[in-house]
């Protein structure tokens, strides 16, 4: 029993570290262009028990790309929401849960995470992981309100690209061994859906590509 949980923390954390998207996308025409940097998300000041972490405002997309480009930021302003979380168990699951959609694998995730890390009394040490776009494989497609039955063009948008975590590490308390998680840049996909009256990007789905097939190169 000793080892199988274990076994299971340290995958919750490797998922967590990742931080991927999982969905079953259409093939890409071309995977094999190398992925472009999107701007690396600044690391906020320490936040404050009870405070909120919330996704920018983004225009309604009108293209594939718009809506590629915002939904990336998205995923960069959470890397570093996450951070803070991972640093500051206290603040808890709610702190990061206005970037997700309720219910989802993502919020699941969220909700998993911070009970092990409380549990563990385990903290993120370092700066939040980085986010790089591969632009030739993500992609957007509609979605629909389930509530109106209105359809967005390009309501969902699947991105790809590299997650890096080789800024940050995990304190243990002593006694403890500290978790062994691969450290580098690793393949992600991300699955996020536009929310029309917040105009935000909420987070659906996180998976790990490593390893995977036509996952993007790194």
């Amino acid at each position: 029993m000793k080892t199988t949980k274990t076994t299971a923390t340290i995958t919750l954390l490797i998922a967590a570290a990742l931080a991927m998207a999982a969905c079953t996308p259409t093939a890409p025409t071309d995977p094999t262009t190398s992925p472009t940097s999107s701007p690396t998300a600044t690391p906020t000041p320490t936040p404050t028990p009870g405070a909120v972490a919330t996704p920018s405002p983004a225009p309604v997309p009108t293209n594939q790309q718009e809506a590629i480009t915002s939904a990336a930021a998205t995923i960069e302003s959470y890397l570093v929401a996450s951070f803070d979380r991972d640093a500051n168990p206290e603040l808890g699951e709610s702190y990061v849960g206005s970037f997700l959609v309720q219910g989802s694998q993502a919020a699941k995730l969220n909700a998993d995470t911070v009970k092990n890390n409380l549990e563990k009394g385990w903290l993120k040490v370092g700066t939040p992981s980085t986010w790089t776009t591969n632009d030739a494989m993500s992609y957007a497609s509609p979605s629909t309100n389930a509530a109106t039955g209105e359809t967005l063009d390009f309501g969902t948008a699947v991105v790809y690209g590299c997650s890096d975590n080789s800024t940050w590490d995990i304190t243990v308390p002593a006694g403890q061994e500290a978790p062994a998680i691969p450290k580098g840049a690793f393949p992600a996909q991300w699955t996020l859906i536009y929310e029309q009256n917040a105009q935000v990007w909420l987070i659906q789905e996180q998976v790990d590509l490593t390893g995977r097939e036509g996952a993007p190169t790194c």
